[in-house]
């Protein structure tokens, strides 16, 4: 048996000597008991994975397939860090992915490099528009396909959060009527003076007071000036003018009513007004109405008697 082993071990091959070198060191003496391997083949592959072991990178660990995440010559299946990261895959939460910084957003033991849900909020990270911040709700107020926990310009107006004055009602104008740092399109009161805009009858005008003279619910502090116009276009503003459908420049208004004469019915020194005509031989005196006519008759049919 002796005489056996040492002709195999002097016609082995190089690779084969060095993966049973202690073997060959020690054959057994003719006679002798060993429990060592009683060829060069059992002592080759102990572990029956097929691999040499010269060539073997677990060959104390059968591993046939000789996979090394991090290729620094130890097989997985007997490599303490098979990611090579430096920590020991026994504490390292993801083992076969390189993370030195363990960091794990979510807390859940699984490094984020291999958590196929980074932020534990139940939506894997493709489907998530926040992958490393939790947000189940997916909000996304600008519609950017970025969620508005992770979003830099949650409105999309091109005005980052932090410098925004409304940085959930998208405002790139930045407007703000009362300077109290809240822009106008997302303040409650745009012209601070204490009232609420849907309850302010002026809410862009400062009017603490809500004076209202005309009753028209809008504030006087910010009702529109009535354009004064000429209507009858005799030069005299129609909010001024005793007749202002009627060309009266001189404004004439004998009966003192407030309504000139050019258009009022009503005027008994006029044409149709029905009054008594005051003096007689008026040749330019307007024409009388059927009371007057009636009176001069009987003035005149007076006269006549007494001259007879």
């Amino acid at each position: 048996m002796a005489i056996q082993a040492k002709s195999e071990c002097q016609s082995a091959g190089p690779s084969t000597q060095k993966a049973t070198r202690r073997w060959c060191s020690r054959s057994p003496s003719l006679g002798e008991t060993s429990s060592r391997p009683r060829s060069l083949e059992q002592a080759a592959h102990p572990h029956g994975d097929g691999d040499d072991d010269g060539e073997d990178n677990c060959p104390l660990i059968a591993n046939a397939d000789q996979t090394d995440t991090d290729e620094d010559g130890d097989g997985n299946a007997c490599d303490d860090d098979n990611d090579g990261d430096g920590d020991n895959d026994g504490e390292d939460n993801c083992p076969l992915v390189a993370n030195a910084d363990q960091a794990d957003a979510d807390d859940d033991d699984i490094g984020d490099v291999c958590d196929d849900d980074r932020d534990g909020d139940g939506l894997g990270n493709d489907a998530d528009n926040c992958p490393n911040v939790d947000n189940a709700d997916q909000a996304d107020a600008d519609n950017d396909r970025v969620g508005d926990a992770c979003d830099d310009d949650r409105d999309g107006d091109g005005i980052d959060n932090d410098d925004d004055n409304c940085p959930d009602n998208a405002n790139n104008g930045q407007g703000d009527i009362d300077g109290d740092g809240d822009g106008d399109a997302c303040d409650s009161d745009r012209d601070g003076d204490g009232i609420d805009n849907g309850d302010d009858n002026c809410p862009d005008d400062d009017n603490s007071d809500q004076a209202d003279a005309d009753g028209d619910d809008v504030g006087d502090a910010c009702e529109e000036p009535v354009t004064d116009t000429d209507i009858d276009d005799d030069g005299v503003a129609d909010l001024d003018d005793n007749c202002p459908d009627v060309d009266n420049a001189d404004q004439a208004d004998d009966d003192l009513d407030g309504i000139g004469d050019a258009c009022d019915n009503d005027n008994p020194f006029t044409v149709g007004g029905g009054g008594v005509v005051i003096g007689c031989g008026q040749t330019d005196a307007p024409s009388l109405g059927a009371f007057g006519l009636a009176l001069v008759g009987l003035l005149g049919l007076r006269r006549r008697r007494r001259g007879a």
